[in-house]
């Protein structure tokens, strides 16, 4: 009979948990794409989608081991959307983001994030930036939203809604641009069906209204802090992950979607590469040099953009480790991931181009491949002059001129 001291319990590595979830996800690939249609069609995900995504364990990816999370990194969150994204894009976008939310709400204080994450060790909801169109006012004990915000992309299956913008100046103090994050309820919103769109059709993002919400202190924090990477509810962890300006984390989100479009792309070209016969000439396509080209060449620019993709994540937990991320690095991951999202967009569009009018009939998935990662690649993120001119400002000696990194 073995006692108590003798009994060897068995501990995951890392190594290990992301190997699972990245099995789990290639698992669950061919469902969420059987799903797709019907995503849609009924403009949301599915249930099932976002249960199973949830017992994967992916939405714990990046929440602190003291959290109940794994506290892997960016290169795991990028390599579990990819591998399930490919055959739906509004899924990887959102699972991506829930991911990535899980890593921002550490940026409230210790209550807070005790009710987010409790003894599951996650939290489901939107994260929605809306200076202009929310307004906060302080009172005894917190704050007073009111306003309307947009993009408020997973509301569907939301718990929580995570939403920063300005905190208008009390009577008789100077007037201020102070930012704050505020954590309310999906019970205290009033949500608005808006969400009527060509591309991304089954994210949901609808608008959310703040019918002058109360939000506590305790479920607030400093916006601009976390930008500067100095979030006050990051301090009390140690690792490298959580030492990073919340644009530069987040930017992983929207990126690994698109790759995931793309590589379903160029996957779906492939076998009608291999597969498609003309019913006007009866000659197969297999036989067709330009297309043989075009697929070879469609292949090595995925690749490409994936490895790179990967990189990028891989660097920013090394430059992590090694300290504050200096600007030059800050900047070099906005514009790294600005460039793997054209880049996406545009092998997409490569191997549409010449994919036959027969992929653009509603039931092919390569006429929603090239309207969702149309729509993401517009996302403010990934501007090609915005995102380019920082980088070039830093390395001539110049400052960043800009927060979105």
């Amino acid at each position: 009979m073995q006692t108590l001291s003798q009994t060897k319990i068995e501990v995951e590595t890392d190594d290990e948990v992301r190997a699972r979830l990245i099995a789990a996800a290639r698992d669950l690939a061919p469902r969420i794409a059987a799903r797709a249609a019907d995503n849609e069609r009924a403009r949301r995900i599915s249930d099932e989608t976002i249960a199973e995504a949830a017992d994967a364990g992916f939405f714990k990816i990046l929440v602190p081991k003291q959290r109940g999370g794994y506290q892997l990194d960016w290169e795991t969150q990028c390599r579990v959307i990819v591998a399930l994204g490919q055959g739906d894009g509004s899924v990887g976008w959102q699972l991506s983001f829930f991911i990535l939310h899980n890593w921002l709400y550490l940026l409230l204080p210790e209550q807070a994030q005790q009710e987010i994450y409790g003894r599951r060790g996650f939290g489901i909801g939107p994260v929605l930036l809306a200076p202009a169109d929310v307004k906060a006012r302080k009172v005894e004990g917190g704050y007073i939203l009111s306003g309307r915000s947009r993009w408020a992309t997973g509301i569907n299956h939301a718990e929580w809604i995570l939403v920063g913008t300005k905190v208008e100046p009390e009577p008789g103090e100077e007037a201020k641009t102070a930012m704050r994050e505020f954590l309310v309820p999906r019970a205290d919103v009033v949500v608005h069906d808006t969400w009527f769109t060509s591309g991304m059709c089954a994210t949901g993002s609808h608008d959310v209204e703040y019918p002058d919400i109360f939000v506590p202190e305790y479920r607030t924090a400093d916006l601009d802090a976390s930008i500067a990477g100095n979030g006050q509810g990051f301090k009390m962890y140690d690792a490298p992950q959580y030492r990073v300006p919340q644009f530069v984390s987040m930017i992983f989100g929207a990126t690994a979607p698109q790759v995931a479009i793309a590589k379903g792309a160029v996957d779906e070209f492939h076998k009608k590469v291999r597969g498609y016969v003309s019913p006007v000439m009866g000659t197969q396509t297999i036989n067709n040099i330009p297309s043989l080209v075009r697929l070879a060449q469609a292949k090595v620019r995925v690749d490409a953009a994936e490895q790179y993709l990967y990189s990028l994540a891989r660097r920013l937990l090394e430059w992590a480790t090694e300290g504050p991320l200096t600007p030059e690095q800050r900047v070099m991951v906005r514009s790294g991931c600005a460039w793997v999202a054209n880049e996406s967009r545009e092998i997409v569009q490569f191997v549409a181009a010449t994919a036959g009018s027969s992929a653009f009939m509603r039931d092919q998935p390569m006429q929603r491949y090239l309207r969702d990662i149309t729509m993401m690649a517009n996302h403010f993120y990934f501007d090609q002059d915005t995102a380019f001119e920082p980088l070039g400002r830093v390395m001539v000696g110049l400052d960043a001129n800009t927060r979105l990194s």
